[in-house]
């Protein structure tokens, strides 16, 4: 099928020509979006695996193929006029289909339009959107540590939020070359990632802004130097800019949901509200795991302790009684009424009575009468 371009390189044949950049097709199939790019006549040239398998197709079938004969709507045309005569990316929301998304023309050197690049994500209900925070809330009660928790609100994260990657950190300013500890960030393949990294505390973050409970914006990553290893991941990866949203408990800042986006303009007010949601669940969550194991560590130390004065204890007792059984000198234990308790060989030996002999007998009746006053001062 052929059909008229506009511009000096049409889309189709730069599409064509990458389609064998393992990088473009990691990208394009990473994000959660669904991500199409069709030419200036509306005719698809590429597709990445969620835009197609939204359609029942694969990206291939959709090769070739005019947008209209998916999206015959007028409204859905109107789209693509409006970017064409603005030049600007057009965003719009379907809420009957519960999706919202954005039309950017792709304009040549030369100023003539070539393109179009579509991005469609999912746009939760209030009802997924209460479920899944519930979901969250559950997994997070039921989760016994810090590293637990982050793995199963990770995933909830995607899906609520429209960002192609998201992470946890925390802070601890008194760890020289340790100030911040990534407890995880969602790999492009949905794992976690980079969990127990340490870093030191860049100066792009603004402490003081995040303690008073506000979110802060780094619109753009490229600014942003040096870069640790995850963050020029991003970069390569595609993500533009990102927002760190505070994680705060009983007054004190833990750390942040980091929320990494193609633009700052893709969280609206209700994605906001969603994601400082998501922060307050977290860092109470994260604050109870603390707790908790500040307990059980409490807890491994006092039985470390008993342990320790038990076998001191011990030990001391076998000192008592090798003195007790093999000293030269008669000795007795005595209660409080002076009757004897126990005895050691040697007294039996200078008294002519066995151990059960001695035994319950007042010390008196042990003691020739004329040092039974002297015994008393005993």
């Amino acid at each position: 099928m052929t059909h008229g371009t506009v511009g000096v390189e049409n889309p189709l044949h730069v599409a064509q020509r990458n389609e064998g950049n393992p990088l473009l097709a990691v990208v394009m199939d990473s994000v959660h979006a669904r991500i199409a790019v069709l030419d200036a006549d509306l005719y698809f040239v590429r597709a990445n695996q969620a835009y197609a398998r939204a359609l029942g197709k694969r990206p291939e079938d959709l090769m070739g193929r005019r947008y209209s004969s998916f999206f015959p709507a007028a409204d859905e045309l109107a789209l693509f006029d409006r970017a064409r005569l603005s030049g600007k990316p057009i965003d719009f929301r379907r809420t009957t289909t519960g999706h919202s998304g954005r039309v950017t023309p792709v304009v040549g050197s030369n100023g003539r339009l070539q393109g179009f690049v579509v991005s469609v994500a999912e746009v939760p209900t209030d009802h997924q959107r209460l479920e899944a925070l519930r979901t969250v809330d559950h997994a997070i009660l039921k989760a016994g540590s810090e590293a637990e928790i982050v793995r199963a609100i990770l995933p909830h994260v995607a899906r609520l939020l429209p960002c192609q990657r998201a992470g946890v950190l925390v802070f601890d300013e008194n760890k020289p070359g340790c100030e911040c500890r990534v407890l995880g960030i969602q790999g492009t393949d949905g794992s976690v990632q980079y969990q127990g990294t340490c870093l030191s505390l860049h100066p792009v973050w603004d402490l003081e802004r995040l303690r008073q409970g506000r979110l802060q914006v780094i619109s753009n990553l490229d600014d942003v130097t040096p870069r640790s290893p995850f963050l020029e991941e991003m970069v390569v990866s595609g993500v533009g800019s990102v927002v760190h949203v505070p994680l705060v408990a009983a007054g004190e800042l833990m750390g942040v949901l980091s929320l990494a986006c193609d633009s700052v303009r893709d969280l609206d007010g209700a994605g906001i509200e969603i994601a400082r949601d998501l922060a307050d669940r977290l860092a109470l969550g994260l604050r109870q795991a603390r707790l908790q194991a500040e307990v059980q560590q409490r807890a491994a130390e006092l039985e470390q302790s008993v342990a320790r004065r038990t076998a001191a204890l011990k030990a001391s007792e076998a000192r008592f009684r090798t003195i007790f059984e093999d000293s030269a000198i008669g000795i007795a234990l005595v209660d409080e009424r002076n009757r004897v308790v126990a005895s050691n060989p040697a007294l039996q030996k200078m008294l002519g009575y066995t151990a059960e002999e001695l035994r319950g007998r007042s010390f008196a009746d042990l003691i020739h009468p004329d040092d039974l006053p002297a015994s008393k001062d005993l």
